[in-house]
């Protein structure tokens, strides 16, 4: 293909062929149609969709819609409210200098001709067109007019059809032909799961888009959950790991939307748009079968499968459902559906006769769905050959696969298949399926933990001892999705406040203002939030009223705590820590926050079961602010901090009090008790607490001071317990039951992908806390 040299106006895929094909370097400078566009008329700042969320309270897509279509439009009135709502929004882009206009373009434009190639004579391409010879002399190359006639291969099925695909590729590779000359085309997302597979089974390498959608990645999670609570992205990305194969995709997001300087979280709505259509970084072949989406011109080497050669795809029917319909489009004087569908039937049909090498094939069902041929077939007069043989000896597994699913017909049916007998399924592994988790090898484990160290907190503790599998699921393979849900800010917003509230200039007004601002972002969180200030000012008031009691005077807030082993760290914060030191020795109570219905005990700790109050007994004992000193827990408590429903026929402050109490265990010992709580006797701030005459009463949760290095060493125990096992790669299917109860499944968000069976059910006893089986803790 001559070409003059200058500016060439083609697709991606015919700019790699031209450079392909070029032996000498010649002065090219390649664009696209829509590049050449924006560079003749205007472009879009890179963060004018954002910026359109944040003025106009759009959605995502809504501001790309308004984005596009701000270049179809003039600066004028069309009394059209529509259209005259485009030009709104572009005036507001051009205020806000998010319009930009390349003048030094025009300098260059005049300088070289323009070469279009085969371009498509829509009333967008004939306008620019026009536009660009005001500049420089324009040149069109078109696809030489030839009339080939490829033959149409129909299957009853879409398998069938792929199957036939990896087949006639497979006697291309035989007969030498490079894998670099072979194409696909009309790939959608149907054949595209299909041919992944078979991509496999067959050997041969096909080049895939990347997977899109980083929302997945865990590295993509914690940076969102974390845009919640930071107040700047630099202070973000300084706590991530920058090893992380997303660490420069994130930040080349940030950068190229210009968003450092915004406010993380009004730009999570944004992100999550843009990481959702991010593709995962991959590797490229040096060879592979190649797709294409759309029929684009091959040389005369080339080997190209148009499949889905049906009614609506081939060629794909454009319906009237964009931002602007065909009557507006008409209107400014654009192409509308019917024009480019008229355009794309002309253009298939001169791309098929212009093509060598060329098979299209189409199915007639999908499951329960029918599919026609496209009406092509006979506008040219296409031989059909229907449901073609498919030999077998191309690929083991897949032959297999086939085999089996005859023969699981003739057990059901009745329907014999001549292949059955001429090749039988002896070798295949019929009935064989095996739902068990397989061991990752060492290998494999010591990768993943090469940059980025084992870390683990109470969260993921539990999770693993509830079942590996879930812990394989979330945080391995990192299947759990990230969701900013109302609970959650709420509890964001709730744990701002109860921190702040213990600063010297605390103000309770200017507190809730400040971090509502930044967690009640939609409208219907005002009434919740509102709510919860009430719980908070009244929470606040019944902490103040037992603070003042106590002796433990000392009060920390979000104590980071890390305890840095040789194979994992383990790490929590405790929300609370309350403490006095006297004479070398550390009295202290913890109190962690909870906003939901955690269950307080100490049931089955052996086991890995309700560890979060023993874990933090671990992190207080490994506090370097108390080393050396002697430590005495007085306690471990949750306090609940959610939406009080009051029943008014009582009192409602002492409902609220009750609401308050500190839930967890205290130590019995009352000389250390009296410390905390000096209504221990009959406790207003500890719930099930009291003493009777023969002691702790029957209901109170306590545990002897002497339980406490017990309790520590058993959970340091099963955090190395578990460090090994997940460095090893142990993530068996392996549910817990206690008392005849599947105490892992009920809440597991992964229990749809593990197929577990009765026989993976792990039965355990039921071991209450405290010495001799003694619920109370007490001899």
């Amino acid at each position: 293909m001559e070409l003059a040299e200058g500016f060439i106006i083609c697709n991606p895929s015919m700019k790699e062929k031209i450079l392909k094909e070029e032996n000498v370097i010649k002065n090219y400078i390649f664009l696209t149609q829509e590049e050449l566009e924006k560079r003749l008329t205007f472009s879009l700042r890179p963060n004018a969709i954002f910026q359109l969320m944040k003025h106009y309270g759009f959605s995502y897509s809504l501001a790309l819609e308004y984005a596009n279509a701000v270049s179809k439009l003039e600066d004028k009135s069309y009394s059209n409210p529509k259209l005259d709502s485009i030009v709104s929004v572009f005036r507001y882009l051009k205020e806000n200098h998010l319009v930009e206009e390349d003048a030094l373009f025009l300098f260059r434009l005049k300088q070289f001709p323009v070469t279009f190639i085969d371009p498509q004579p829509t009333l967008e391409y004939q306008s620019l067109k026009k536009l660009t010879e005001q500049y420089t002399k324009v040149y069109e190359v078109y696809p030489q007019d030839k009339n080939y006639t490829p033959l149409v291969y129909e299957f009853k099925t879409i398998l069938e059809e792929s199957l036939f695909v990896m087949n006639q590729i497979k006697e291309l590779l035989r007969k030498g032909i490079s894998l670099k000359d072979i194409y696909i085309v009309n790939v959608d997302e149907e054949y595209s799961f299909l041919l992944k597979r078979l991509s496999k089974s067959y050997g041969i390498p096909l080049e895939f888009e990347g997977y899109r959608n980083l929302l997945s990645a865990s590295f993509i999670k914690q940076f969102l959950d974390k845009c919640m609570t930071n107040h700047s992205f630099q202070s973000i990305l300084d706590q991530l790991d920058s090893k992380n194969i997303l660490y420069p995709v994130l930040v080349d997001v940030l950068n190229e939307n210009e968003l450092l300087n915004e406010r993380p979280l009004d730009c999570i709505e944004f992100l999550k748009a843009v990481l959702k259509n991010k593709k995962y970084p991959q590797k490229k072949y040096m060879e592979a079968v190649r797709f294409e989406k759309e029929a684009v011109l091959f040389d005369e080497t080339d080997y190209v499968f148009y499949v889905g050669f049906n009614l609506v795809s081939a060629p794909k029917i454009r319906k009237e459902e964009g931002f602007l319909n065909d009557k507006e489009l008409s209107l400014l004087k654009k192409s509308t559906s019917y024009d480019k569908n008229e355009i794309e039937y002309k253009r298939l049909k001169n791309w098929i006769l212009s093509t060598p090498h060329l098979t299209l094939t189409y199915k007639r069902f999908v499951k329960t769905e029918s599919y026609f041929p496209s009406l092509l077939i006979e506008d040219l007069r296409l031989e059909v050959i229907k449901n073609p043989k498919l030999p077998f000896g191309y690929a083991k597994l897949e032959d297999e696969l086939r085999l089996v699913g005859l023969y699981d017909l003739y057990l059901k049916y009745g329907q014999w298949h001549e292949d059955l007998e001429e090749y039988g399924i002896a070798e295949a592994q019929y009935k064989s399926y095996d739902h068990s988790y397989k061991p990752l090898s060492l290998e494999t484990m010591q990768k993943h933990f090469e940059d980025k160290p084992l870390r683990l907190a109470y969260s993921n503790v539990k999770l693993y001892f509830a079942c590996p599998f879930s812990y394989y699921a979330d945080r391995i393979l990192g299947l759990n999705e990230f969701k900013p849900q109302m609970a959650a800010r709420m509890g964001t917003f709730s744990h701002a406040v109860l921190e702040d509230s213990y600063t010297t200039d605390f103000n309770f007004l200017e507190s809730v203002a400040k971090h509502k601002a930044e967690n009640a972002i939609e409208s219907k969180d005002e009434f919740f939030f509102e709510q919860m200030t009430s719980v908070l000012r009244n929470l606040l008031d019944f902490n103040q009223k037992h603070e003042q009691m106590s002796q433990l005077k000392t009060i920390e807030r979000e104590a980071h705590i890390e305890v840095i082993k040789d194979t994992y760290t383990f790490e929590g914060y405790i929300d609370k820590l309350m403490y006095m030191i006297q004479n070398d020795e550390v009295f202290a109570a913890i109190v962690d926050y909870k906003t939901g219905a955690d269950i307080v005990s100490l049931d089955n700790i052996e086991d890995g079961f309700h560890l979060q109050l023993p874990s933090y007994m671990y992190l207080l004992s490994k506090y370097p602010p108390f080393a050396g000193l002697k430590l005495h827990i007085i306690g471990l408590y949750l306090q609940k901090v959610n939406i009080v429903i009051f029943d008014h026929k009582s009192d409602v402050e002492a409902q609220m009090a009750k609401k308050f109490m500190l839930e967890g265990y205290s130590v019995a010992n009352p000389r250390l008790l009296s410390m905390l709580d000096p209504t221990y006797e009959k406790s207003t701030y500890i719930k099930s607490l009291g003493i009777g005459k023969d002691g702790f009463l029957r209901y109170s949760k306590v545990f002897l001071e002497s339980q406490q290095e017990e309790i520590i060493s058993m959970v340091e125990g099963l955090l190395d317990q578990a460090s090994a096992s997940i460095h090893d790669g142990v993530f068996p299917i392996e549910p817990k039951k206690i008392n005849g109860k599947n105490v892992s499944c009920t809440f597991c968000k992964y229990k749809d992908i593990c197929f577990y069976e009765y026989e993976d059910l792990k039965e355990l006893s039921h071991k209450p806390f405290g010495k001799g089986g003694d619920a109370n803790g007490m001899d």
